[in-house]
């Protein structure tokens, strides 16, 4: 099989993510694979931030392609984004799809692309031409945006659970079809206390939410990091075992849709709970058995 990456590369989180999926692939983790290349839609000059992992990346055995967002066209953009606050996006899809067009002829064919931290939405014929695969921080019917937005969901909602999952790339953002997930407790008797420090009066509870989603992901409620903690552990071992769910056939894509080996519809993805518990589950023991080491 062979698979291509995409990220933006805003941070070093998502070099981490590229890196773990690398290892899985280079470890025989990930069977019978190539990554065919890493396609980010910054260029060097685009960051200092970016401009630090693309030199690493570089440094590499993987092919890396770059090909600037930022500068495509910059006129069309500027002003489908202020067409955009006026509720028209018309403009907007179409400098999409120029983009996308450009990309589509410098990149070769894959069986599965990874959007690991790709941060522009792909046009229709991006989605139409590759089978992309987003990661998003919820369930399949989960809360839809940003992941801090999903946590103060949750916490508004006094959700039970919550989870990962990796979707299939549409135009509409966090809309595709789920590809699989897993699932995790966010109530039990280690959250109980943190759940019992939010105010009770339920305007104050409002404001705890809306300063948090002012401070988006530097927010420090105890209960928000704690979910943001779970489900950031499960992230990389989600990634890795849905690429190697395709590579044993267990998950296949027909016309866009999920399947599983037999060809029966995965309607709300293949669920990978059970096998990622297992996962971190040892990376905890790991974890612990190497602080006992230390003391």
């Amino acid at each position: 099989m062979k698979i291509g990456i995409f990220s933006t590369f805003i941070e070093p989180a998502a070099l981490d993510l590229v890196n773990s999926v690398q290892g899985a692939v280079k470890s025989g983790e990930i069977p019978n694979t190539e990554i065919s290349f890493i396609f980010s839609n910054r260029e060097q000059g685009d960051d200092p931030a970016t401009d630090k992992i693309l030199d690493t990346l570089n440094r590499q055995d993987t092919r890396l392609m770059t090909f600037s967002a930022p500068r495509f066209k910059p006129d069309m953009r500027r002003k489908a984004r202020q067409e955009e606050k006026s509720g028209s996006t018309s403009l907007m899809q179409e400098w999409r799809n120029q983009f996308g067009e450009e990309v589509l002829k410098r990149l070769p064919r894959t069986d599965v692309d990874l959007l690991l931290g790709d941060m522009y939405i792909w046009g229709d014929n991006m989605c139409d031409e590759r089978n992309g695969i987003n990661l998003h921080p919820a369930l399949p019917w989960g809360p839809k945006g940003e992941w801090y937005k999903v946590i103060w969901q949750l916490i508004q909602d006094k959700s039970q659970e919550t989870g990962v999952m990796m979707h299939k790339v549409t135009p509409e953002l966090d809309r595709g079809p789920a590809i699989a997930y897993c699932r995790f407790p966010i109530r039990d008797s280690f959250l109980t206390p943190l759940w019992n420090r939010l105010p009770r009066d339920p305007r104050k509870l409002e404001e705890v939410i809306r300063q948090g989603l002012i401070e988006k992901e530097k927010a420090n409620h105890p209960l928000f990091k704690e979910i943001r903690n779970r489900g950031f552990t499960r992230e990389t071992p989600l990634i890795v075992q849905t690429t190697k769910a395709f590579t044993k056939e267990s998950l296949r894509l027909e016309g866009g849709t999920p399947v599983d080996r037999n060809g029966i519809i995965l309607r709300e993805g293949y669920d990978l709970t059970s096998r990622i518990d297992t996962i971190v589950s040892r990376q905890l023991e790991g974890q612990n058995f190497a602080r006992k080491e230390v003391f």
